[in-house]
């Protein structure tokens, strides 16, 4: 259980023509837990599992009524929904699982979960998602194991009143994408093999889909590809040696309509979508020397990580809108290298040494020098907060003692 209050709130009554007072809003919650487990084992074959699971977020906070509100440090703007709208909710989660092995190097397992939330001040009052599960195990084989693993969701809302778009001035046909309806399908692939006990290699492939059927505007569909391969080496108590090289693909299309109240609001020519696809590239990599020499452990690691993000603005045939400028691609680029090495005094007592490089670059047209310094934001309060490439070198020594 947890309380908090006497905090304080940014949004500020307006009394008069432009006067803005602080003001301090008491905010009041409670969270309570639940956990229930049970499991049976049948016989030798048969496993089965469920658990039950419940959380309430319990939001006391009252409702702090304001008819405007000083909007982006600029002007004053008439609220919405005429004050604070205090977010809470009750979660209940349902897990079955059931495994069974037909033979002795393999399973199969099916998998049931059923996850409802009950919420407040959201436009779906509640939402229930069925998610099912199947998949095909075999470990304990003399070169490996793999698994090969299927899962299909549906969220489902309940209690969507249209008309509250309609007041704050939205489309009704807009979703919010953590709590509108979807579907989505995932299947995995993971393979290890272990042709000599020093030395192992594994791999795995993901592909994922979501869409969401019921919603115009705003997130559509968020495609997922991974791949990845790793290798594995051993040398007795020598040496430790291990790498990993993983790709990630994410898509996402997304649909707007530029228009203002009146006429605009409801032309279908002045739709506009976003589609953005990225690609991610990581290499992990590290050396462990637990005896590099007397009474001495070292470590070498090594992490690089890439990503290249672009945004497509894409228009309707019928468009009456003019067509957008595309936008340089966002990229980032990190990069880590880390060096330790530790010397045991005795059984109890240790000296460490380490150093570690970072290294960040980033090419991102919405921290950009040409974006930030655009006439186009003459009211705000221009940080100019930029997305800058930095190196950082780092040392340490320390005292270790072990209890």
């Amino acid at each position: 259980m947890a309380r908090q209050h006497g905090t304080y709130d940014q949004r500020c009554r307006v009394a008069g023509a432009a006067r803005a007072h602080p003001c301090i809003q008491l905010r009041l919650r409670r969270q309570l837990a639940a956990e229930r487990r049970a499991a049976a084992v049948h016989t030798a074959k048969l496993w089965l599992n469920g658990q039950f699971k419940s959380y309430n977020y319990d939001n006391r906070t009252p409702r702090f009524l304001e008819a405007q509100y000083v909007g982006l440090d600029s002007s004053i703007v008439t609220s919405a929904t005429g004050g604070s709208e205090p977010f809470g909710y009750v979660r209940h989660f349902i897990d079955l699982d059931a495994s069974y092995s037909p033979l002795t190097f393999a399973a199969v397992r099916l998998g049931y979960g059923r996850e409802h939330d009950d919420r407040t001040f959201r436009h779906f009052e509640a939402s229930t998602e069925h998610t099912m599960l199947a998949a095909l195990d075999s470990t304990g084989l003399t070169w490996g194991s793999m698994r090969l693993q299927y899962e299909h969701a549906e969220r489902t809302g309940q209690g969507l009143d249209e008309e509250v778009f309609s007041d704050i001035g939205e489309q009704v046909s807009l979703r919010q994408f953590d709590i509108s309806d979807r579907r989505r399908d995932r299947l995995m692939a993971l393979v290890q093999v272990v042709p000599i006990a020093p030395l192992g290699f594994s791999a795995s492939a993901g592909v994922g889909q979501e869409h969401r059927p019921d919603a115009s505007f705003g997130l559509q569909d968020n495609d997922l590809r991974t791949f990845s391969i790793g290798i594995d080496a051993t040398r007795k108590d020598a040496l430790v040696l291990g790498t990993e090289y993983s790709f990630e693909h994410y898509g996402t299309l997304q649909r707007s309509r530029q228009a203002n109240p009146g006429p605009q609001f409801d032309d279908p020519t002045r739709d506009w979508s976003t589609d953005m696809n990225e690609n991610v590239h990581t290499v992990t990599s590290s050396l462990d020397l637990p005896h590099v020499a007397r009474r001495t452990a070292a470590r070498i690691a090594y992490d690089y990580v890439h990503a290249n993000a672009r945004y497509l603005y894409l228009l309707p045939a019928n468009t009456t809108l003019v067509r957008p400028q595309p936008l340089a691609p966002v990229r980032n680029t990190m990069q880590r290298a880390t060096a330790d090495v530790r010397y045991s005094l005795s059984q109890q007592l240790g000296l460490g040494a380490g150093y570690w490089y970072d290294s960040y670059d980033a090419q991102d047209f919405a921290r950009s020098p040409g974006t930030l310094d655009s006439p186009f934001f003459p009211a705000l309060i221009n940080l100019m907060y930029l997305n800058r490439p930095y190196r950082a070198h780092t040392a340490s020594i320390r005292l270790i003692y072990n209890w």
